[in-house]
């Protein structure tokens, strides 16, 4: 594997410049880069030189009931690694995701460099922010501001309460959980059933309302019984309405956020209770898998779980790199509907449909990868090197606006637990997607209106 090496040495090579520039913490920039490492550096590495070609298929049992094929989503089996290899038109489809992979960590780096110098910031200066974060309490709330927060909460409340009778999701929620429909059918109600209509709640669903919450939550220190309401109830109504989306993911990830945001009242630095957080995570997953695959096994579901989390990923991403440009041309941008329309030209199909289409030759499903698979999909190169850079970028700099900058206060504490959800959807689909769905261009401006003073510190904004 003497191919593996100059991979193997930059995913190295990154461990100690990640302890150095940003440290083992719950600093946005700390976990999304943690989290790319593990799933698409280790877990990239497990994927294409045993998982994948199918080193480790001997240790499987032999009744085809119990293979490993049978865990993975829409029956696909683990041979698919193979079969995308055997129809490429590109012979070296390895050694260019593995440049690829490659050129995302450096770029993650330099991003992070980069936000750090314009910032006017350090790793030094993060550090100290952090142990001031840990020694002091959370920015107490004035009376003004407790009047404010609870006409927006009852706000919130009546949009949540609205889409909630509109959207049918309590009866659609209770179909989808005792449905014993296969895969296949779930995936079909999940289509046709699954959010809402209107673009407006589906966005506010993902920003605006979860970071009330998180606001209300992290306010929780005072003990006022209204707050106290308030919190559990738009709580619970933001969980219904992600239920409502018919997909494991995204509930999973905001009982995960509410973990930690309980950790980030008291400090940034990590703790044995983030162990229970990610475990009860895991355990939520895990019980959403047989929700949503009902003939699996407990043997067969924790497979899944762990094939979905670490494998798919890189599955994904190895469509794209397989399918483009061989097959399938770059975008260059013009399958953005903005650029389209300025140009006054019809936007191409969207990438994740083409690949899906391709691969799996069902029209109207999507291949969804993460962000490094949208940018070569427009831009080649240049799109994996600037997504890159751009993201490890803005991850800091929302670091340092939240920590440096405001420092601990309710709104910043919701800040980063909003900002949580932008990094796990960075994971998984388009970096623009991150910025607005994700919510990550709507983290400072949020902190700004529900702050109570300016910022502490000259830094830039």
């Amino acid at each position: 594997m003497t191919d593996l090496l100059p991979l193997s040495l930059i995913l190295l090579g990154f461990v100690p410049l990640y302890w150095r520039l940003v440290g083992f913490n719950l600093s946005v920039t700390s976990v999304f880069m943690g989290a790319i490492w593990l799933i698409y550096g280790a877990g990239y590495v497990a994927f294409t030189r045993f998982f994948g070609p199918g080193v480790f298929e001997s240790l499987l049992p032999p009744n085809p009931d119990n293979k490993l094929a049978q865990y993975l989503i829409c029956g696909r089996e683990l041979s698919q690694y193979n079969f995308i290899l055997q129809t490429s038109i590109n012979l070296n489809i390895i050694p260019t995701f593995d440049r690829a992979i490659s050129l995302l960590f450096i770029g993650l780096t330099l991003g992070c460099m980069l936000a750090d110098r314009v910032c006017s910031s350090s790793p030094q200066k993060m550090r100290l922010a952090m142990n001031e974060w840990s020694a002091k309490p959370p920015e107490a709330i004035g009376p003004t501001r407790n009047w404010m927060l609870t006409l927006v909460s009852a706000g919130a409340l009546l949009l949540l309460v609205y889409f909630m009778v509109h959207d049918h999701q309590i009866s659609k929620v209770w179909r989808y959980f005792i449905s014993q429909a296969g895969e296949f059918e779930k995936i079909k109600m999940r289509q046709s059933e699954g959010g809402s209509d209107s673009y407006f709640f589906n966005l506010m669903l993902c920003t605006v309302l979860p970071f009330i919450c998180f606001y209300l939550i992290a306010s929780l220190k005072e003990r006022r019984g209204s707050f106290l309401t308030l919190a559990l109830l738009i709580t619970l109504f933001v969980a219904l309405a992600k239920l409502a989306l018919l997909s494991k993911a995204p509930v999973v990830v905001f009982f995960a956020q509410i973990c930690l945001l309980f950790q980030l009242r008291k400090t940034l630095r990590f703790r044995g209770a983030i162990v229970w957080t990610f475990l009860a995570a895991l355990t939520t997953l895990f019980v959403m898998t047989f929700v949503a695959n009902p003939e699996l096994n407990a043997t067969q579901g924790l497979g899944f779980v762990l094939y979905r989390i670490f494998m798919a990923p890189n599955e994904a991403l190895l469509e794209y790199f397989a399918a483009i440009p061989h097959l399938i041309p770059h975008t260059w941008g013009l399958d953005n509907r903005f650029l389209a329309k300025i140009l006054q030209i019809t936007p191409l199909e969207a990438t994740h449909f083409r690949v899906s289409e391709l691969y799996r030759g069902v029209k109207g499903h999507s291949t969804n990868t993460m962000f490094i698979g949208d940018a070569w999909a427009q831009f080649g190169w240049a799109g994996v090197i600037a997504g890159s850079a751009l993201a490890g970028f803005m991850f800091r700099w929302v670091d340092v606006q939240m920590i440096i900058v405001r420092k601990k206060s309710a709104a910043s504490i919701a800040g980063l637990a909003l900002a949580y959800f932008a990094a796990f959807t960075a994971l998984s689909t388009a970096l623009q997607t991150s910025f607005l769905t994700g919510g990550l261009l709507m983290v400072v401006p949020l902190v700004w209106l529900f702050s109570r003073t300016r910022p502490s510190s000259p830094l830039v904004q």
